[in-house]
C-alpha cells in the first residue's frame, strides 16, 4: 500500500511540473519576466545570487544565464502560489504582487542553520540560549522548515526523507547576511576589510555558539576510548535554509553517508552521552553562563 501511495505521488509530482512547464513557456510568463528584468535591473547582487544558487544546484558553471527568468520561476513555486491554486485557494493578487516585489529588492537574506549534534541524547524540553537553540524536530516541523512538499514536487534533488532527522539534537543559530556576503566575486564587489584565513568551517554564527558548548565538562563513559583530548561530540553535516524565494534549495547533502542516532542507552563502543534530567539542567546552566562569559569578553 505504501509504495502504491508513494507512485501515485511521483505521477502527481510529475504531472504539476509538466502544467507549469507548460505555463513559464507562455506569452504571459514571458512578459513577466521581461517585465521583471526593466523594473529591477539594478538588483544585481540579488541577480548574481540566484545565479550562484543555479550552479550550485545543477553543479555546474555557465558563463550566463537569465537570472531574472530563474528568480521569477522559483518564486512562484517556493512562494506556494502553485499548491494554492491546485487547491483553488482565494488569492489575494495585492500580497503576492508585494512579496514578488519585496523578493527581487531584498538586501539581507536570513539564514537558519541546523547542526545535528551526533551521538548525545538530553533528558528535558528544548534548551534556550541567547543566540541559538537546542532542541529536537517533529517531522512535520522538519518537513516545514526544508519546505520538503514544494522541493518534492519541483526540486527533486533537494528533496530528502525527514525521518534521516528525527531522533537528532540539533544546534540551531539564526543569522542575517547581506547579500555581498552570499556573492564570491570579490573582484565585482571589493570589500573593505582584508582577506583574512579562515580556521574553522563553520559558520561564524555557528561557530560562536559552538564556543559556549565546548567550554561544557564533556566526559565519556568509562568503556569509550577516546584517541583525541579534543574529541567532545560529533557533528556530521550543518544543513542551512535561507528565506530567498528567488534561489534555488540547497541540494539534498544527506545523500552522503549517515549515522543513524543511536537508539537512547545504546553504547556499542561510540561516544555516546545519555544525559539524565539533572546532567541535562547543569549542561543547560553551564552553556548558559559560557555564553554570558563570552559575550562579555566580547
Amino acid at each position: 500500500m505504501s509504495e502504491i501511495v508513494k507512485n501515485a505521488s511521483f505521477f502527481r509530482s510529475l504531472e504539476i511540473r509538466q502544467k507549469v512547464e507548460q505555463l513559464i513557456e507562455g506569452r504571459a510568463f514571458s512578459e513577466l519576466v521581461k517585465n521583471t528584468e526593466s523594473t529591477f535591473a539594478g538588483c544585481k547582487e540579488m541577480l548574481e545570487v540566484i545565479t550562484l544558487s543555479y550552479e550550485s544546484y545543477i553543479n555546474s558553471v555557465f558563463e550566463h544565464i537569465n537570472a531574472c527568468r530563474y528568480g521569477v520561476e522559483n518564486f512562484f513555486c517556493r512562494s506556494g502560489f502553485y499548491e494554492q491554486v491546485i487547491k483553488e485557494v482565494n488569492l489575494n493578487i495585492k500580497d503576492l504582487f508585494n512579496l514578488f516585489c519585496e523578493a527581487f529588492e531584498k538586501k539581507e537574506i536570513d539564514i537558519t542553520y541546523l547542526a545535528p549534534l551526533q551521538w548525545v541524547e538530553y533528558d528535558g524540553p528544548n534548551m534556550n540560549f541567547r543566540k541559538f537553540q537546542i532542541r529536537k524536530f517533529t517531522e512535520t516541523e522538519l518537513e516545514r522548515i526544508f519546505n520538503n512538499k514544494v522541493n518534492e514536487e519541483f526540486y527533486p534533488e533537494a528533496y530528502f526523507n525527514s525521518d534521516t532527522l528525527l531522533g537528532y539534537w540539533f544546534i540551531v543559530v539564526r543569522s542575517r547576511d547581506s547579500l555581498k556576503d552570499q556573492v564570491y566575486d570579490v573582484t565585482q564587489y571589493p570589500r573593505e576589510e582584508p582577506v583574512t584565513l579562515k580556521y574553522t568551517a563553520f559558520p561564524r554564527s555557528l561557530e560562536d555558539a559552538l564556543r559556549s558548548i565546548l567550554l561544557y565538562d564533556w566526559k565519556y563513559p568509562i568503556s569509550y576510548e577516546t584517541t583525541h583530548e579534543d574529541d567532545k561530540f560529533h557533528i556530521p553535516f550543518v544543513l542551512e535554509v535561507k528565506d530567498n524565494l528567488l534561489c534555488f534549495p540547497e541540494k539534498n547533502r544527506l545523500l552522503i553517508e549517515l549515522y543513524a542516532p543511536i537508539p537512547k542507552g545504546a553504547r556499542g563502543g561510540l561516544p555516546f552521552l545519555d544525559f539524565d534530567k539533572e546532567e541535562t539542567r547543569t549542561f543547560r546552566k553551564c552553556v548558559m553562563e559560557n555564553e554570558r562569559l563570552i559575550d562579555d569578553l566580547g
